[in-house]
C-alpha cells in the first residue's frame, strides 16, 4: 500500500493552527497571571496599592480593616497615618486604608469594592464619599468618559452594562487588555523582568507611573501634587470650577445609573455585615456657595432617603477645611489633609466605629 506524504500547504497549515492556539494559550496563562499574581504590571493604580494594602494586613494580623472608597478629594484629603483611633479601653486599634481613586463616583466605587472582594479583602467598615458634582453622570466629570481609559476586567464588564451607556468602547478596551496581555503591558513586563531592553524615556515614564501609585507612608493615601505657585493661581484654579461644577448643581440632577450604583454598593455591604457610611468631603467656601437652597434641599433629602433605606450615617464635613488649604475648589493640598484628618478621624471615625463595634 502507497505512503501518504502530507503535502507541504497541508503542513503550513498545521503549523500555523499549532502556533495560533500556542499563542492563545499563552496569553490566556499570561492574563491570569497578571490579575492573579502581578495585578500591578496590568493597572499599577489598583495592583500597587492592593500590594500595600495586604503588607499593611499582614503587618497587623487580626486588626478590623476601615476602607475609604471615593474620588481624588478622598484620595488626597484623607490621611489614616494622622488618625489616632482606638475601638476600646484596651486600646484596640483598627487598620485604616485609603482605596480611593481620582474620578471615582458609584460606580467606579462599586468596581472597586468588587474587585477587592475578589482579591480576598474583607473590610469591616467601610466609608464611602458621595458627591452631588458627579451625581447627574455629565460633564467632565461622568465617569464614562474616565472608566474607558481605565485597564478593564473581565469582572468589571458586569457593573459597566448594567450601569453605563455606551458599552462598545468598554468592551473593546478589557478585550485587548485580557485577550492580548503581552501586545497591551509589553513595557511594563519588560520594565520588570528585562528593564535594559527599555529606552531611558520610556522607562522614566513607567517610573512616574509607579511613583504616582506609590503610598510612601503605606496607608494609601496620595498627596495632591498639582499646587497653585501662590494665592492668584488659587483663585483661578477656584474660578474654573464655577465652569466646570456649578453648572452640574444648578439645578442638580441625580442620574439613575449613579443612584442604583450606589444603592447596589450599599446592599452588598449590608448583605455581607459590613458597616457602611456616607461623607461629603470639604469644599472650597466659593464651591459651598454654588449651592443653591433649592439643591441643599436636593442633596438633604437624596441622602436622609439614603440613610434611611439602608440604616447608614451620612457625615457632611464639606465646611470642616478653610480655604487656605485648597489647591482648587476641591482638593486639599497636604498641608491641610493632616490637620483635616486628625479632626475627621477623632470627630467622625473614631466615635463612629466605637459605636458600631458592639
Amino acid at each position: 500500500m502507497p505512503k501518504l506524504f502530507l503535502l507541504p500547504a497541508a503542513v503550513g497549515r498545521r503549523a500555523a493552527l499549532w502556533g495560533v492556539l500556542f499563542f492563545i494559550c499563552t496569553q490566556a496563562v499570561l492574563s491570569v497571571y497578571l490579575n492573579e499574581r502581578r495585578p500591578e504590571l496590568r493597572d499599577p493604580a489598583f495592583g500597587l496599592r492592593l500590594a500595600a494594602l495586604r503588607k499593611r494586613l499582614k503587618e497587623n494580623p487580626g486588626a478590623p480593616l476601615v476602607l475609604l472608597l471615593g474620588s481624588s478629594r478622598t484620595l488626597n484629603g484623607l490621611a489614616p497615618a494622622h488618625m489616632s483611633i482606638a475601638l476600646d479601653r484596651e486600646g484596640r486599634k483598627p487598620l485604616v486604608f485609603n482605596f480611593a481613586f481620582a474620578g471615582a463616583g458609584s460606580v467606579r466605587e462599586l468596581m472597586t469594592f468588587r474587585r477587592l472582594r475578589a482579591a480576598g479583602i474583607r473590610p469591616d467598615w467601610l466609608l464611602i464619599e458621595t458627591w452631588p458634582v458627579q451625581w447627574p453622570e455629565d460633564g467632565i466629570f461622568a465617569e464614562r468618559r474616565l472608566i474607558v481609559e481605565d485597564e478593564l476586567r473581565w469582572t468589571d464588564l458586569t457593573v459597566l452594562c448594567r450601569y453605563l451607556p455606551g458599552k462598545l468602547d468598554f468592551f473593546i478596551n478589557a478585550l485587548k487588555g485580557n485577550l492580548v496581555p503581552l501586545v497591551c503591558y509589553r513595557s511594563r513586563m519588560l520594565r520588570a523582568g528585562a528593564r535594559f531592553l527599555l529606552s531611558r524615556e520610556l522607562d522614566r515614564g513607567l517610573a512616574k507611573e509607579e511613583e504616582d501609585w506609590t503610598c510612601i507612608d503605606g496607608t494609601g493615601w496620595l498627596p495632591y501634587r498639582k499646587l497653585p505657585a501662590d494665592c492668584a493661581a488659587q483663585r483661578r484654579e477656584v474660578e474654573k470650577g464655577l465652569l466646570v461644577a456649578a453648572p452640574l448643581l444648578n439645578p442638580l440632577r441625580i442620574s439613575s445609573d449613579s443612584d442604583r450604583a450606589l444603592r447596589e454598593l450599599l446592599e452588598e455591604c449590608r448583605a455581607s455585615g459590613i458597616k457602611t457610611a456616607l461623607v461629603l468631603m470639604p469644599e472650597h467656601s466659593a464651591c459651598r456657595s454654588w449651592y443653591t437652597p433649592v439643591t441643599q434641599a436636593v442633596v438633604g433629602a437624596y441622602l436622609q432617603q439614603l440613610s434611611q433605606d439602608y440604616q447608614v450615617p451620612v457625615f457632611d464635613v464639606r465646611d470642616w477645611a478653610p480655604d487656605e488649604h485648597f489647591a482648587d475648589f476641591c482638593h486639599m493640598m497636604p498641608q491641610g489633609a493632616g490637620p483635616f484628618s486628625e479632626r475627621f478621624g477623632r470627630d467622625v471615625l473614631r466615635p463612629w466605629l466605637q459605636r458600631s463595634s458592639y
